[in-house]
């Protein structure tokens, strides 16, 4: 007999074997199958321990529970607060901790259990502190409250976890039947794989969604900040417009009293003509007054016509106000027209006061006719500049209220879209479990049926959990998209932007909180009092200001305070956390006054002659310093009358080059953000093209899975155990299998045209080949079906065949678009990268450029003190211009650094793909220190011990399990189908929470008080001066009381915009390291997706083997009988190579993931690179395999060749085909490890992400906060204007404009206080969450009760 025939041989898939043969394959199977799954669950176990626990922080709590646990965080100074205490020794502290810990009555009831003990070492955190991290952790735990509210009991998700259990009892069933059954076990297996397959497919659609729509949003933000930005750069000439029609208005004065002095002087009296000099120049600072007015008004033309939207009235009457508000999508120009309007309207109202101020007759006195003119309109020019400028300002703040809230949605878009990234992450690894089921399945069936039986049900745990998973996925895609909808139409909560109405509000809640006595506060705070140490309280049914009360009341008796609930049935609670404390005495003038400014002054001073003279200053610095020198010895070298004249003209000539430089500077500022805003709309458009992308792959997985499992139920027509009926199904599974073939080409076009519009979007030059988008018929993969058509095979394995090809070639085709997706995730993450070093040096412009408007402010104050005090102090005015002139050299310095970190924006954004040369900005920061999150802090007890289980228990859980079995079925009440989603309700509670995060602390910093108290005692001074002082001292004073009192409200506004810019660069920083974990993710996803290929190879050669050996028609020809065994031989030896050739990717895979895992601790990670695709998929790439890769890809070939040697009494035949189907299932096992190893570094990386984006909402939260301090910068600078020529009208006027002033600093104090609140939140927030991560991942179940144990052990990651 020939040994080599299939008449000889075992028959495959369940042949017959009896006595030592049959023992020896069954122990071989079994002892395979243990070692296989006995790994793979060590594996998962070993993935569970280490995984995020989502559970409230891996706390038993409710979410007033949780609010508990967070309020333990934010006592104040503990124990001791002065700078001179010093811990004890011993016990006595911690013992004292202890004792007040055991003290929890509230209105649940009293705590039992081991009390925590807040570490000794932490004592110095301070309270505020504490509360901003505990806030920062309740939208975190709001995000994880996301996945446990979703709802996993259903319809849907009992209906596929029945399916999955039937058809795993069903295989089992038929494996236990016989022989001839054994064949449908794969098939069964393979229907599982295909609903697991299902979830993946849902899960990455949901995470595309979730791209699309966080990308959408940033794509409006970053459009309209790009407007915005061309606002800024046309608003940049307002500044200087008022500052030098304000230096002209002064000019006209000076050259009004010189005139006088002079023909005091000369008593000379006769004919005066036009043309005297003096004349002349006073005329000439008139026009060019109003020459600078006109240029003003110009200025703030074009913003305006910037900031507006020319829309329909049709149209616009169908957009909400929201939308009717957002900005043009184009900036332009204004017509010629308008202009020609603006310029004559301007001209009109600068001579409207030739119609009300009396004159002398120009014919009596032609000279002092003129003068007085003079003076009067270009006071007149200088107020409607001031009015301009202000009008400005405050459509400026609009819009920016606008953008910053715009992108604080698209960070919440992000936020959930990090969600929904980790989440669908889970999906593949189960998908690829169930392949694992698949193939040994497929092995087990030819040694032996009882290890048959047991294998498809790993696979039926697998599709449970990615039900799951793509249930929580879909929600957070959800709460992507109503993120993106809120940036869109608005919210009741945000459709006022209006700065008016901004600053009443601020002016409202300051009247209250200080000068109303409020009988309800009251009534808060003696309840509040009553509280022993670690008591609480809860205030339920408050609208917003009486939980912003309560707030402020928690503040003041320092306990702590927290809002908790779902927004519009939220709760405060409030808990006496601290000991008794030893508050220190603080000296509020010394450190709200003394202090402040001699550190202020002694930096400046070392900053001057450590940065020196900027080149290409140096030509109009030394003018200005020979002006200034001439003007300090005028007195001496000239008298008294020329240096009236001279002093305040030099000074503010001085002036206008700090005005000048500031304009300068800010315009270069605006220049770089719209770079940078250009540079982030790519990236934006970049990132939904790759949603719509993953939107299109999401089908595939589906797809790949029915075209195996028609390949797998084709096999089962091969044979002699066959029926006709079997035969003629392989008909239909052709069908099926050539129209997923047409389904997977259709989506491979238009995944193809939306990554390669991203790469183009970003300015990716490379992207793997695609196949020819030709029909069915050009395609190459249709030759190999033609030549499977033409075997020497029945009709069933010709058609078996032709479905392997087919199921290769969807294979193929998910493969090649996974490839395409990795590459463009490499470009967008490159782009990511740069973008993030560009807007890093665009907010350091912007520091610098925000520090200008305080040195614009003292020079322009300076030189309206200088006017006002020549004639009684000339004296002391000599030292007024050596002031200006230090504060233009500083502007200068500064001015130069902003320009020298715009030109690094423009460098960074000329190679989108390339990162500069230049280190990034948050290099020269000092780092955020790891503080522990205020979960470290905590001193609350643990939850009671849980029932332990019993034999009497049993019953009662059986039962509790079947009434939530039956509740699955339940009808829904008439009010539960309208009631929000879990998605609905978390991105309310998320909002709730970032609006309750300022009016949860305090509304002014530590000393805001003294500050205060000198404020009101400068603004006491100048309102009851008229009335007790002299004229001449009241002249002096009044200037000088609204001068000092621009710098308190200038000096607000630059510390909070220059905190925003520093949590702006912290920022960037989150997101370079986040863009490089995605970079380094999408080099192990390019190793991935050809692996993704040589296990579809597997899986079509595995099938394919069985049509050799059993649907081959020799016809009595030995040459093909040869044929048939060097078929098999060479697919033998194929899939062990192969199976190497994956152990060898997948320890490539595992280097990019741990190097994720690991986290780039340098800073500068400009060395940290994944892998370019055109390298990778050129051929020229290192696999940076590391570790043994060679020992262990030996042994992943071992089981190719052990197989082929052993059962030694098997044919050659069916042994070849065991050892091709054991080479399928090493490979499709190393794809279950890389897939598991990847979806531990997307977990990393999408935690990353989430710190990112909390952190980006923050800083814009901040930014909106600070948007309307230039306004009130810019109206305090303008009353003190009027304040200074108002005294020479009416004194008492200007006395009472300083109240205005003061009002004004409250507001920016206030305002201030909140910017730098958010700021501070979005520095810390990355050390806050990853400990918050950590420490979740270390709690014990053992506090959980057996549901949430279950719920946390299906949804976690």
């Amino acid at each position: 007999s020939d040994p080599f025939s299939s008449s000889h041989g075992m028959p495959l898939m369940g042949g017959n074997v009896d006595g030592r043969r049959r023992r020896s394959a069954a122990v071989t199977a079994l002892l395979a199958t243990v070692a296989l799954y006995a790994a793979g669950w060590r594996a998962v176990r070993w993935v569970n321990s280490e995984s995020t626990s989502a559970f409230l922080g891996g706390r038993h709590c409710s979410s007033v529970d949780a609010s508990r646990c967070a309020l333990r965080s934010q006592a104040p100074e503990v124990i001791d607060v002065r700078p001179t205490y010093k811990v004890p020794s011993g016990d006595s502290v911690q013992n004292e901790l202890i004792e007040a810990g055991k003290k929890g009555r509230g209105r649940r009831g009293r705590r039992g259990g081991k009390p925590k003990v807040m570490p000794i070492e932490d004592v110095q955190i301070s309270g505020e502190d504490r509360k901003l991290r505990s806030a920062i952790e309740s939208v975190v735990r709001d995000q994880e409250n996301l996945r446990l509210s979703t709802p996993l009991a259903g319809g849907r998700t009992f209906v596929g976890t029945a399916a999955s259990a039937g058809l795993a009892g069903v295989a089992t069933l038929v494996a236990s039947m016989g022989s001839w059954t054994l064949p449908l076990v794969p098939v069964f297996t393979g229907f599982l794989f295909t609903l697991t397959s299902t979830s993946e497919s849902s899960a990455l659609r949901s995470k595309g969604i979730a791209r699309y729509h966080s990308g959408q949003a940033s794509k409006l933000a970053s459009q309209q900040e790009l407007i915005l930005s061309e606002a800024e750069a046309r608003k940049a000439f307002l500044p200087f417009g008022v500052g030098f029609t304000a230096v002209c208005a002064a000019a006209c004065v000076t050259l009004k009293l010189f005139y006088e002095e002079v023909e005091e002087a000369k008593e000379v009296a006769g004919n005066e003509t036009l043309l005297e000099a003096e004349t002349i120049f006073i005329v000439f600072f008139a026009s060019i007054a109003v020459a600078c007015t006109l240029l003003t008004g110009d200025a703030a033309l074009r913003m305006r016509v910037c900031l507006t939207r020319r829309t329909d009235t049709a149209k616009k009457d169908q957009e909400s106000e929201w939308e009717s508000n957002n900005l043009p999508k184009s900036a332009r120009e204004p017509d010629l027209s308008e202009r020609v309007s603006a310029a004559v309207i301007a001209i009109g109202i600068s001579l409207i006061p030739l119609g009300v101020v009396k004159l002398v007759p120009f014919e009596e006195s032609p000279k002092e006719y003129l003068t007085v003119l003079s003076v009067v309109v270009s006071a007149t020019a200088a107020a409607l500049a001031a009015v301009n400028f202000l009008i400005a300002e405050k459509e400026f703040a609009d819009a920016e209220q606008r953008v910053a809230i715009q992108s604080k949605q698209s960070g919440l878009a992000e936020l959930f879209f990090a969600l929904a990234q980790g989440e669908a992450a889970a999906t593949p690894v189960w998908s690829a479990w169930s392949g694992v089921a698949v193939g040994a399945s497929a092995l087990a069936i030819e040694v032996s049926k009882w290890a048959a039986a047991i294998t498809p049900w790993p696979a039926v745990f697998s599709g449970f959990r990615s039900i799951l998973t793509a249930k929580l996925a879909k929600q957070e895609a959800d709460a992507s998209y109503l993120e993106r909808r809120v940036a869109i139409r608005g919210t009741t909560r945000n459709e006022n932007t209006d700065s008016l109405v901004a600053i009443g509000t601020e002016l409202f809640r300051a009247q209250q909180q200080i000068l109303s006595r409020d009988k309800s506060a009251d009534r808060i705070r003696e309840r509040l009092e009553e509280l022993r140490q670690g008591e609480h309280i809860e205030f339920k049914a408050l609208s917003s200001e009486r939980r912003r009360l309560v707030h402020l009341v928690a503040s003041e008796l320092g306990m702590a305070s927290v809002s908790t609930g779902e927004a519009g049935k939220r709760q405060v609670i409030v808990e006496n956390t601290r000991p008794k404390t030893v508050q220190p005495e603080d000296d509020w003038f010394q450190d709200a006054l003394l202090i402040p400014t001699y550190d202020f002054a002694t930096s400046e001073y070392k900053a001057f002659f450590a940065e020196g003279i900027p080149q290409g200053m140096v030509k109009a610095l030394v003018p200005a310093g020979m002006a200034t020198a001439a003007g300090v010895v005028s007195p001496l070298l000239a008298g008294s009358t020329v240096a009236g004249l001279a002093l305040p003209v030099i000074t503010g000539g001085v002036s206008l080059l700090t005005v000048w430089e500031e304009r300068s500077a800010k315009e270069a500022q605006a220049l770089a953000k719209k770079d940078a805003s250009r540079l982030l709309r790519k990236v934006a458009e970049a990132a939904s093209l790759v949603g719509l992308g993953m939107m299109a792959l999401g089908s595939l997985p589906t797809l790949q899975a029915v075209a195996l499992s028609c390949t797998l139920a084709s096999c089962v027509s091969l044979g002699h155990h066959a029926g006709p009926l079997l035969r003629l199904a392989t008909v239909p599974l052709i069908c099926v299998s050539i129209w997923t073939v047409i389904l997977a080409n259709q989506r491979e076009i238009r995944v193809q045209r939306y990554l390669a519009g991203a790469s183009r979007s970003v300015e990716g030059t490379f992207l793997p080949r695609m196949q020819k988008r030709g029909g069915l018929l050009s395609a190459w993969w249709f030759l190999p079906t033609v030549v499977a058509l033409i075997l020497p095979c029945d009709y069933p394995g010709k058609l078996t065949a032709a479905s392997c090809f087919l199921a290769l070639r969807v294979s193929l085709i998910f493969a090649a678009c996974e490839k395409q997706l990795a590459a463009t995730e490499y470009y967008l993450a490159r782009s990511s990268r740069v973008f993030a070093r560009a807007d890093a040096w665009a907010q350091e412009s912007g520091r610098n450029a925000r520090v200008l408007p305080f040195g614009s402010a003292v020079a322009i104050v300076n030189t309206l003190i200088t006017t006002a005090l020549v004639p009684f102090a000339l004296p002391l005015c000599t030292v007024l211009p050596v002031l200006g002139m230090f504060i233009t050299v500083r502007a200068q310095q500064k001015g130069a650094t902003a320009a020298m970190s715009a030109a690094n924006v423009l460098r960074e954004c000329t190679n989108v793909q390339e990162l500069g040369a230049i280190k990034p900005p948050w290099l020269d920061r000092d780092p955020v220190p790891e503080v522990p999150s205020s979960e470290a802090f905590i001193t609350s007890l643990d939850p009671p011990e849980q029932p332990q289980w019993s034999l009497s228990s049993v019953p009662k859980a059986l039962g509790a399990g079947l009434g939530l079995l039956v509740k699955v079925w339940d009808e829904t009440g008439p009010d539960e189908q309208y009631l929000k989603t879990p998605a609905e309700r978390t991105v309310r509670n998320v909002q709730s929470d970032l609006d309750e995060l300022r009016v949860s602390t305090r509304s002014f910093e530590k000393n805001w008080v003294g500050t205060g108290l000198v404020v009101g005692g400068i603004c006491a001074s100048g309102i009851i001066a008229p009335f007790v002082l002299s004229e001449l001292v009241v002249e002096v004073l009044l200037p000088v009381v609204g001068a000092a009192l621009v710098i308190f409200s200038v000096t607000a506004e630059t510390n909070a915009r220059a905190s925003v810019s520093d949590a702006k660069v912290k920022t960037m920083e989150l997101l370079d390291i986040t863009a490089t974990l995605e970079e380094l993710l999408s080099a192990s996803e390019m190793v991935k997706a050809r692996m993704l290929g040589v296990t579809g190879v597997g899986a079509a050669m595995g099938a394919m083997s069985v049509v050799i050996y059993e649907g081959w028609l020799t016809g009595g020809y030995k040459w093909l009988a040869v044929t048939q065994s060097g078929l098999l031989l060479a697919m033998s030896v194929l899939m062990g190579a192969a199976a190497a050739w994956s152990i060898k990717r997948l320890f490539a895979v595992q280097h990019w993931t741990n190097m994720i895992m690991q986290k780039p601790s340098e800073r500068d990670r400009t060395s940290v690179v994944g892998i370019h695709p055109s390298v990778y998929y050129g051929g020229r790439a290192r696999f940076f395999a590391r570790g043994n890769w060679r020992f262990w890809s030996v042994i992943a070939a071992l089981p190719s060749i052990l197989f082929f040697i052993f059962p030694l009494d098997a044919s050659f035949l069916h042994k070849g085909v065991i050892s091709v189907n054991a080479g399928a299932a090493v490979i499709a096992f190393a794809l279950w490890l890389a897939e598991r190893s990847i979806q531990k570094a997307v977990r990393k990386a999408s935690q990353q992400m989430r710190s990112f984006a909390l952190s980006e909402v923050f800083a814009n939260e901040a930014e909106n906060q600070g948007a309307l301090l230039p306004l009130t910068s810019a109206a305090t600078i303008a009353v003190a204007g009027i304040i200074t020529f108002a005294t020479e009208l009416n004194p008492y006027t200007a006395a009472a404009l300083t109240v205005a002033q003061g009002l004004v600093w409250l507001i920016s104090s206030r305002r201030g206080v909140a910017t730098r609140f958010e700021s501070a939140a979005a520095t810390q927030v990355d050390a806050v969450t990853q400990e918050f991560y950590r420490q979740t991942k270390a709690v014990q179940p053992k506090s959980l009760t057996w549901r949430q144990r279950l719920k946390r052990f299906l949804i976690q990651q």
